[in-house]
């Protein structure tokens, strides 16, 4: 009897050391992997590049434009590193806002190129945030945290450019702007909606076996705010972009980059070139080429995408290089 006894607690030692020890093999590996897979997507994006014709765009828009772009992109990314601050004080945890926006900017580095946000962006934020003493239910709410906000300023601006300037969109697409107006109102009512029941629900809310606690009043504006900045400024990335032959005021860009987005989610077009740029090079209005819209194009991907995967990507690896220090 004595023996068995013995035998279950050195079988719960060994459950408990595995579970212990676990995590510190795995992260590290997977974090590893990520890295490669970044390493991996910007050697085969940059070698589809035609760097003669990259070359040829470089020269035609003026520093001034290309820097604007540059800016524009920063500040979207400061705004996406904003959706985890406010999920930390949502949650009642301050970790401070260096460590925050180290580990949400590489965390967003990653999953807006790779995908995936839940998998991707989620790991690299447990991979930090666990470190620095958050629990693993903490840090799925605030990864719930920043994909709602994400799409509560989708919604907003979408709604908004929906319901104030629909496009008129190729019979190709399936969808007209009779079609795209009552989806800009809806936006409009779901947003409304969130704003109505952070002010009057005080409980959180009953998901199945969940519950999902809302903003507070007071962070509620402010995470639309910042929602809302990160949206307007990703389009200004590539408004800063297009060729000086094409003359629009800046608002009627947001909204057709809006429907590009939008309609990327709701449908498919063939092609080469992905839903987003195609309808991008549908909807702008005429004056330039298509080369030259496709080089404005290639121009947003490389700046507002794999430059920041590369930074990133380079930032996750100095990281996991001086934990491996520290350990050896």
């Amino acid at each position: 009897m004595k023996s068995v006894r013995n035998q279950s607690n050195s079988e719960q030692e060994k459950r408990s050391y595995l579970r212990k020890k676990l995590p510190g093999i795995v992260i590290p590996i997977v974090s590893t992997g990520l890295f490669l897979i970044a390493v991996w997507i910007l050697y085969h994006e940059v070698k589809s590049f035609q760097i003669y014709e990259i070359a040829r765009y470089f020269h035609e828009i003026s520093l001034g434009r290309l820097s604007l772009a540059v800016m524009a992109s920063i500040v979207s990314y400061l705004a996406l590193t904003g959706y985890d601050n406010l999920a930390l004080k949502h949650i009642s945890h301050t970790l401070g806002y260096g460590r925050t926006a180290f580990a949400s900017y590489i965390g967003y580095a990653f999953s807006n190129t790779i995908g995936f946000s839940y998998i991707s962006g989620g790991f690299i934020r447990y991979r930090f945030y666990s470190a620095w003493g958050l629990s693993a239910a903490e840090i799925a709410k605030v990864v719930v945290f920043t994909i709602f906000s994400s799409f509560t300023g989708f919604f907003t601006v979408a709604g908004v450019c929906f319901l104030v300037k629909p496009e008129t969109l190729p019979s190709s697409v399936h969808l007209s702007s009779y079609v795209v107006r009552p989806v800009g109102i809806f936006f409009i009512l779901l947003v409304a909606t969130y704003a109505v029941m952070v002010v009057v629900t005080k409980k959180p809310l009953k998901l199945g076996r969940h519950r999902l606690r809302l903003p507070s009043r007071t962070l509620f504006p402010v995470q639309l705010l910042v929602a809302v900045i990160d949206w307007v400024f990703a389009s200004m990335t590539l408004y800063f972009l297009l060729p000086p032959v094409v003359t629009i005021p800046l608002p009627s860009f947001i909204s057709i980059f809006m429907t590009a987005q939008f309609v990327g989610l709701v449908s498919f077009v063939p092609g080469g070139l992905g839903v987003f740029e195609v309808i991008m090079l549908l909807l702008l209005p005429a004056g330039a080429t298509h080369p030259q819209i496709i080089g404005s194009l290639v121009t947003f991907r490389i700046i507002y995408y794999l430059a920041h995967l590369a930074i990133g990507a380079s930032m996750l690896g100095v990281h996991e290089l001086l934990q491996l220090g520290k350990k050896t």
